[in-house]
């Protein structure tokens, strides 16, 4: 069976909290839902568990998966033509594994469509193992996708498909899923269920598992009797906010000089993204273009680690990002020839968050405005142009991730 092929060498504790968020195409990142998927206290780490993520999304492969959650091991993606899975670690090569955790490595692979081991695409799921709990956000957009389920045949060794499902939907419960997708054409829906390490199958036959609700996030097995293409349903909802994480950054000054360098630090002190040298557009420009300058370097460099906004006509910018928090944002002038600094630009050495109401002066002066402690309210999808628009207003957006 499938699901014990998944399970072999165990699949322990998920303990992982959830927080979601809503990624527009001008990179301003709005909340989406914060979730809570407790493990019991029985779970050690390492964790595994499986991961749902929006239909649009900045993270498109696996390497954008991997640095976007915290603490992780690796991540992998479903063969289903062979019931095996494509892991990536964070570096070295893409193996190829019989099983979620233990098993056994078959081979050194990725997928033939990929530049380097897998790519995320819309309604897939994956599995994600971690050393510790977390909290971390995935930037994305609700929304529907039609799944192709594959039934045992030239696609599928098993017929066993691994999706994600939008996060607002009527379809709540296995039962629903089942019979949404078509009840002649579908075995079974199974969920990973942490405390018995194990997967609990509902087939809406007899002798068949209790039904189940299916929870935003989670991916979902789905095993098909006959191969089909079902679009998954959307709806609006209202769903709970994280209330910390908040990073609002205000600038004073002229860019007099050439260049800046900035790092940002979790919350517990490692780098994780920086540029040591980064030029100004324009020579002794207002405060309000240097905002743009930061938060442009910022999504260079930071990728799915970070994501930065600068509302139009103001002089501050926000940043979204995706660790434990507080984040701490360095910055420092950069001094040197942009082409050729390696060794010649200054590292960012003040620290804003830690400097207080002063800020850190480099001709300009960057401070920090806001911090971890403000809440956001609840906010259904139907919301978002709302929420969009208070964003343009006070220019601040949210996005948490604090380890547990």
């Amino acid at each position: 069976m499938y699901s014990s092929s998944l399970t072999r060498g165990g699949l322990l504790a998920a303990g992982i909290f959830f927080a979601l968020a809503f990624f527009q195409p001008d990179t301003r990142a709005q909340q989406l839902m914060c979730k809570d998927q407790a493990c019991p206290t029985l779970c050690k780490p390492p964790f595994a568990y499986l991961v749902s993520l929006p239909v649009t999304s900045s993270i498109t492969n696996e390497t954008q998966l991997f640095a976007s959650i915290p603490h992780a091991l690796y991540v992998e993606k479903l063969i289903e033509s062979e019931d095996h899975f494509w892991r990536w670690s964070g570096s070295g090569s893409c193996e190829v594994w019989d099983a979620i955790k233990g098993g056994n490595l078959v081979r050194t692979d990725k997928e033939p469509s990929a530049t380097t081991c897998f790519n995320v695409n819309p309604g897939e799921g994956f599995a994600v193992v971690v050393d510790q709990a977390a909290e971390y956000t995935i930037l994305g957009t609700d929304g529907s996708t039609v799944l192709s389920l594959d039934a045992v045949g030239l696609n599928s060794l098993s017929g066993s498909n691994l999706v994600s499902l939008p996060f607002c939907t009527n379809v709540s419960t296995a039962s629903q899923l089942l019979n949404s997708i078509g009840f002649a054409n579908t075995a079974a829906v199974e969920r990973y269920i942490c405390a018995t390490d194990t997967f609990q199958a509902y087939t809406g036959r007899k002798a068949s598992s209790p039904d189940f609700a299916l929870s935003p996030g989670e991916g979902y097995l789905v095993k098909m009797n006959t191969t089909t293409n079902y679009t998954t349903q959307k709806t609006s909802c209202t769903l709970p906010l994280c209330t910390s994480g908040l990073a609002t950054y205000g600038v004073s000054g002229s860019a007099n000089t050439a260049t800046f360098a900035f790092k940002i630090d979790n919350g517990l002190g490692e780098t994780t993204c920086f540029n040591n040298c980064v030029a100004f557009t324009t020579a002794g420009e207002n405060s309000d273009a240097i905002a743009d300058d930061f938060a442009n370097a910022i999504n260079s460099a930071c990728g799915a680690v970070a994501t930065a906004s600068h509302p139009v006509n103001t002089s501050t910018f926000s940043i979204v990002f995706n660790q434990v928090s507080p984040h701490h944002l360095w910055v420092g002038s950069g001094a040197g020839d942009p082409p050729g600094c390696a060794n010649a630009c200054s590292i960012a050495n003040c620290d804003v968050f830690a400097s207080g109401s002063a800020g850190c002066t480099f001709n300009p002066t960057i401070t920090l405005l806001s911090g971890a402690s403000t809440a956001t309210p609840l906010l259904g999808t139907s919301g978002l142009i709302g929420l969009g628009m208070l964003v343009v207003a006070t220019g601040a957006f949210m996005l948490h991730r604090r380890m547990a």
